[in-house]
């Protein structure tokens, strides 16, 4: 008896300290979860990330583009909290590299159609003689009509190897902020149509700056080529990016 009572006593023992160690973990994952939390409060935002367009047929004229094959287009996005303004978008100058190292970087060839005129989006007019002109390669600002946009002179190129822009929200009088992020959580920032034979359109040395009323974060661009084919979710890349760098002051 001596010694099945020292085996239920281990027994015991052994069952205490497991349901004390599942205790213990429990603890350390809800002080790691609200401490995670916690630091994102003061920043609304959480990353920037590629969604992927088929640019087959305009979506107006229901006409082939003829750029299925030969071209892929992307829609860069901005993450975050719904209802947070945003004010400007800084992925550096042409004209005046000083204003950052913000670009991004790519090895393909960018679609620049010929009826499209500046760096917004194209004229919906143009799409019965250029079908392909929608996907254009250009900036954009949320649901922003191009005359309420503004870049700062000398800063866009959208047709080398290194894409830069700054652009911003016109504002009007009693108006400050003219976009928001929606009630998705997701802001439009620009579209790019890129050669199919791109290995990277984004990635390694790709940032963006973001400008909101609180703070003027950075974020690192991913590759928008390693997105999965079309069918995939985009949301298993949109999270590539979440991780911000404060500007150093």
């Amino acid at each position: 008896m001596k010694n099945q009572d020292r085996m239920n006593a281990a027994r015991f023992t052994l069952a205490r300290a497991a349901r004390r160690c599942t205790q213990l973990t429990a603890l350390l994952l809800l002080t790691f979860e609200a401490q995670a939390f916690a630091g994102n409060t003061s920043n609304p935002l959480t990353g920037v990330g590629w969604r992927e367009v088929d640019n087959s047929t305009n979506t107006v004229t229901g006409e082939a583009t003829g750029l299925a094959g030969q071209w892929r287009t992307f829609d860069l996005f901005l993450f975050g909290e719904p209802g947070t303004l945003v004010n400007a978008i800084n992925m550096g100058s042409a004209s005046n590299p000083v204003l950052g190292p913000f670009t991004i970087l790519t090895d393909g060839a960018m679609y620049n159609d010929s009826l499209a005129s500046g760096p917004f989006a194209p004229n919906p007019l143009t799409y019965p003689v250029s079908p392909a002109a929608e996907f254009d390669t250009y900036l954009t600002f949320q649901a922003s009509l191009a005359d309420s946009i503004s870049v700062l002179p000398g800063s866009v190129d959208l047709e080398s190897s290194s894409l830069r822009g700054v652009w911003f929200a016109t504002p009007v009088p009693g108006e400050d902020w003219r976009q928001s992020i929606s009630a998705q959580g997701d802001f439009w920032l620009l579209r790019a149509t890129v050669s199919a034979d791109a290995t990277y359109l984004g990635g390694v040395g790709s940032s963006i700056q973001i400008g909101i009323t609180t703070s003027e974060p950075i974020f690192d661009v991913p590759n928008a080529l390693l997105i999965p084919a079309p069918g995939v979710s985009w949301a298993v890349c949109a999270g590539l990016a979440i991780s911000v760098r404060r500007r150093r002051r």
